[in-house]
């Protein structure tokens, strides 16, 4: 699930699937970073290729399918306090 530091790179499962079965995946949870985009090692159609959960139609050929990641910037409790506007009414 790796694509140039994007992604953690790990095998989340290994699925056997017949060429033209509908095969659902799942992106999980990534802490410190939010979904981008599905890519693969050969081409296939995904359903959606920006949602963490979607589908694509197995090919007739082993592919490995990678889910992209972008950092999340997360401000730190003193962040927040900085950009603390108070008013009084």
């Amino acid at each position: 699930m790796s694509n140039g530091g994007n992604a953690i790179d790990y095998e989340i499962s290994h699925v056997e699937a017949e060429e033209g079965i509908v095969v659902a995946i799942n992106a999980g949870i990534n802490p410190g970073y939010e979904f981008a985009y599905w890519s693969s090692d050969v081409e296939v159609v995904f359903a959606d290729v920006y949602s963490p959960y979607t589908t694509f139609v197995m090919v007739g050929e082993n592919v490995r399918i990678m889910a992209n990641w972008r950092r999340v910037e997360v401000p730190t409790a003193q962040e927040d306090f900085d950009n603390l506007i108070l008013l009084n009414i």
